[in-house]
């Protein structure tokens, strides 16, 4: 009952802290691109797209596969809302929300697991409260980051049950679960988490000497890298052909975005960018609390009996704790060492992105007080504290800057997707795709584009498809306004033809009189190797929980 009740108090303080999502209209953030993003997820799931690749309604109209690249889970979500009727900005509101409701209740579940009721309402409330959640929702609009964090606890879960001995199949599934959840969610968080993933195994090994512990913690990472496939592999093997270095410019350069101590105890808060220096327009504070109580928490860990220090719940701990000071270092200038040597450390970009790591590590090492009380009364008081002094210096920041009314459809019309939107997320275009400069430099423009007059008389445009039949009174060649990416196949009158390529655009010939030309988006090699490894990676799943359920 416990356990339920708990469960309650956190989606309680959870839907408070997005309760300011529920106000009519919307609110400005740096990435203001998520009304857009489910829109375009939602029109491809319409059209039967799975998974979701390319969308036509971005890259300046021309069209880019943004989902081969950026963690789509999220998208999905939201873009499954709205295909059951939701308002775009509300599926987008949902959206938003389940993210910070999620984390609350993956967190709950880990703390409870670990040490009961009062440490696991402390610690949600922590992670719940962290500054860098404010950040992320109402500041930056890092939906990716916000739905990471939330499956990172669901790893730790799996990790925890593994070393626990409680259940280590269980353990398998939902640490593989958390992983994939975090990969699929935030590219770039997905690649630190995997790097941390494989430091908790070796430290596992190294350092604990539980060998029988290494083969299920494999099996996780295993398991989610079969499972994460179909996104993985093409990622790597296809960046190649986007603008996705431009990511690394020089108001990105993660050299200039390392944080001052002091900014970690005290920033101002505040909506702005990332600059050099100390002096910052968004805050980078870790909590005052969460830094107090982790200090605490770190002091009397020493005071603890060494049987808790070796026990399942002690690695897990000191794993945080390791965790919290790593993630710290990370984003100090004087790590710039390990930025250099890391292999893909610079398209992380900005090292404060390990704030998120921060919060969770501070979550699970600031409550330990808590446990090395004597007393359930005391427990409890301490545990009513921490809840009721986070609620009541941080929930003032958990607000948009401000509100404003703007119908719906005004998101998704073609001037806000094709310029605005795409402006703001352009690097998996190809990189010499011609960009417009002002909005004033998009015209509606058709489809195809011919050299001479020719009557179009029958069109077909999905995200996936073309088609289009011509009568033309000459040869002559047509420019398909659609950005040319691997998997694209193009066939005039029934035949298959390479188009030339001129400002990544595909240009195909038609001969005189009638004529049809037909653009498919089809897998390539990488993609359906992708595929069927995360469909067998499924088919594993399953069978395994099923035959968990059935014993």
């Amino acid at each position: 009952m416990k356990k339920i009740f708990g469960l309650i108090v956190t989606l309680c303080i959870s839907l408070y802290l997005v309760y300011p999502l529920t106000r009519p209209g919307y609110f400005p953030m740096h990435d203001d691109t998520q009304v857009a993003r489910v829109y375009v997820m939602a029109k491809a799931l319409k059209s039967g797209q799975f998974p979701v690749r390319w969308v036509s309604d971005l890259g300046y109209g021309l069209g880019y596969p943004i989902f081969n690249f950026y963690g789509p889970l999220p998208y999905y979500w939201g873009g499954w809302l709205h295909t059951l009727g939701i308002d775009i900005l509300y599926a987008t509101k949902i959206m938003i929300a389940s993210g910070l409701i999620l984390s609350g209740i993956t967190m709950y579940v880990l703390a409870y697991e670990m040490f009961g009721f009062t440490y696991a309402v402390a610690a949600s409330t922590l992670f719940l409260s962290a500054p860098y959640h404010a950040v992320q929702i109402y500041v930056r609009g890092s939906v990716g980051e916000l739905w990471s964090m939330a499956f990172f606890s669901l790893f730790i879960l799996g990790v925890f049950r593994i070393i626990s001995h409680k259940d280590r199949v269980d353990g398998v599934l939902w640490g593989s679960v958390g992983l994939t959840g975090v990969v699929l969610s935030h590219t770039l968080l997905g690649y630190l988490g995997i790097l941390l993933a494989l430091v908790l195994i070796i430290a596992a090994t190294v350092i604990r000497r539980k060998y029988d512990i290494v083969r299920p913690l494999v099996l996780v990472y295993i398991q989610s890298l079969f499972l994460c496939a179909f996104f993985i592999l093409p990622m790597i093997f296809e960046m190649k052909y986007t603008n996705v270095s431009s990511q690394i410019s020089p108001t990105s350069y993660y050299a200039d975005h390392f944080v001052c101590i002091r900014q970690l105890w005290d920033s101002p808060w505040g909506f702005g960018g990332s600059a050099p220096g100390c002096i910052d327009g968004m805050s980078f504070m870790i909590g005052k609390w969460h830094v107090i109580f982790s200090m605490i928490s770190i002091v009397s860990l020493v005071l603890y009996k060494k049987k808790f220090l070796h026990a399942p719940q002690g690695a897990i701990v000191k794993y945080a704790a390791f965790l919290f000071a790593i993630s710290i270092f990370m984003m100090m200038k004087q790590s710039g060492f390990l930025w250099q040597i890391i292999p893909g450390m610079s398209f992380v970009q900005y090292p404060w992105r390990f704030l998120s790591y921060v919060m969770f590590a501070a979550s699970i090492v600031g409550p330990i007080v808590i446990v090395r009380l004597p007393y359930r009364s005391y427990k409890v008081v301490v545990s009513a504290c921490i809840v009721v002094t986070s609620l009541l210096v941080y929930t003032k920041i958990f607000l948009p800057q401000y509100t404003y009314t703007r119908l719906s459809n005004d998101f998704i019309e073609d001037r806000e997707l094709h310029f605005k939107v795409s402006a703001i997320s352009d690097e998996y275009l190809p990189p010499d795709v011609l960009k417009p400069q002002r909005q004033t430099d998009i015209m509606i423009q058709p489809l195809f584009v011919s050299e001479y007059p020719v009557k179009i008389e029958y069109e077909i445009t999905r995200d996936t498809r073309i088609m289009a039949r011509f009568d033309s009174e000459r040869q002559q060649n047509i420019t398909i306004r659609r950005v040319f990416f691997p998997g694209w196949l193009y066939t005039v009158n029934g035949q298959r033809v390479v188009p030339k390529i001129k400002d990544a655009l595909p240009i195909v010939t038609i001969p005189e009189g009638r004529s049809t030309v037909e653009a498919d988006f089809v897998n390539t090699p990488v993609r359906s190797i992708g595929n069927s490894i995360s469909i067998i990676g499924v088919l594993l799943f399953l069978f395994v929980y099923g035959k968990k359920i059935k014993t």
